[in-house]
């Protein structure tokens, strides 16, 4: 009988079930949703959009054909006598071309290709929070899953422990009060599998939606999910120049710069040619060619032009300040999270290595001794009870080191 009980023990906890959906990694989704999502998208048309518009700074202004009549005079009947010298009615053809300034157009084209250097940064940024949000969804099933498995095993023992001390009633050698106690716990453990269930699902269903498939598509995740990476990192040290968040405030204020130097083009006058040509009535043709150009007056456009250059200066100082309060902020952040995770795996490690094989083998004695009939099934049970807990807090700890690296990889922006 005590070898049958301990064999079926360790089968119990030696028994893993073989799913057949199609496993897929963290790794897999990361890449996935790192190129299909809508947002990522729109940004990426965004920034084609921009650049196809950059590519037009450079082109002339359509030129500009003209045809009318010329030197008409009011007394029609002179239009009659082709020799007066007063007839000098005639068709005049003109054309118009403006010559486009190449250093203003120059300054315009480097300011639109600045924004698009700004939605390329705004793209790594809504990366970073796609891939924080997927490592989350996939943690939490990862965690309820690892529970879960516990919560089955411990079913399993309590079912059997069940069976064989309702077998020894015929015997009165059962312990009735603990039969009862443990059907009550075997209850709760089935809330608790509910409970966990329903977070399987939860964010089963998360990432379907973020994978862009029916929301009920089943499929297994890869447990085997690498944690302890930043286990030898010495200290912090702050390098937070190359997140996006930074290089997009660094483009603003570069691309506001660059706005601030066509604006300032804008006085700079503009130059044309006019050419004509007069078929006249009484005389011979003509023609005439004229230079033209534009001349900003100064009281007018000058001092709105420098009001705006003065405004824009003000919010690149305002830009520039933004940007070190954030990288305060962020490097507090990291740092944080980096003590966190320090403490987290000396947690854990100590909780694997020294405190739960203590609980393992007093659940081992207390099952000896129930097996020899030297203890009674409500000392197992509270044995297996302390295991239990002290194994789901073990992945509560493992849990909070999931986290704590998915956030430290996003404040690093950790690809």
């Amino acid at each position: 009988m005590r070898k049958i009980l301990i064999i079926s023990i360790f089968f119990y906890f030696s028994f893993e079930t073989y799913s057949q959906e199609k496993i897929e990694t963290l790794n897999e989704m990361l890449s996935k949703i790192q190129t299909d999502f809508p947002s990522l998208k729109q940004i990426q048309f965004n920034i084609d959009a921009i650049k196809a518009k950059s590519q037009g700074a450079k082109t002339w202004m359509n030129p500009v054909f003209s045809l009318g009549f010329t030197r008409v005079p009011y007394d029609y009947s002179i239009l009659s006598n082709k020799k007066s010298q007063m007839n000098q009615a005639g068709v005049t053809i003109g054309i118009e071309q403006m010559i486009p300034d190449l250093k203003k157009q120059t300054a315009n084209e480097k300011y639109l290709l600045s924004l698009s250097e700004i939605e390329k940064c705004n793209l790594e940024k809504q990366k970073n929070e796609l891939r924080l949000a997927v490592k989350q969804m996939y943690y939490n099933r990862l965690i309820a899953e690892k529970k879960l498995n516990i919560l089955k095993k411990s079913e399993e023992i309590l079912s059997f422990l069940i069976k064989t001390e309702t077998e020894k009633l015929e015997f009165n050698k059962a312990d009735l009060l603990s039969i009862y106690k443990a059907k009550a716990r075997l209850a709760e453990i089935g809330n608790m599998k509910i409970m966990l269930e329903g977070m399987i699902n939860e964010s089963n269903a998360g990432l379907n939606i973020l994978m862009q498939r029916d929301v009920n598509t089943k499929f297994e995740i890869d447990t085997s999910v690498a944690v302890f990476k930043y286990l030898k990192i010495a200290g912090f040290a702050s390098e937070m120049t190359h997140r996006s968040e930074f290089a997009a405030m660094d483009n603003m204020i570069k691309s506001m710069k660059l706005e601030q130097k066509a604006m300032k083009m804008k006085l700079r006058p503009e130059f044309g040619v006019k050419a004509e040509h007069m078929d006249m009535v009484a005389m011979p043709s003509q023609w005439a060619i004229m230079g033209m150009f534009t001349l900003p007056v100064k009281s007018l456009s000058d001092r709105m032009i420098k009001s705006e250059l003065k405004s824009m200066q003000y919010r690149i100082n305002a830009m520039e300040e933004e940007k070190s309060a954030m990288k305060i902020m962020i490097d507090k952040m990291v740092a944080e999270k980096l003590e966190i995770l320090k403490t987290k795996y000396k947690l854990y490690q100590n909780f694997e290595r020294e405190i739960l094989p203590m609980y393992e083998k007093n659940f081992d004695v207390n099952i000896y001794s129930y097996s020899r009939n030297n203890t009674n099934l409500a000392s197992v049970l509270d044995a297996a009870e302390m295991l239990n807990m002290k194994k789901i807090e073990l992945i509560d700890i493992f849990s909070e080191i999931l986290k704590t690296e998915a956030e430290y990889e996003y404040e690093k922006e950790i690809k």
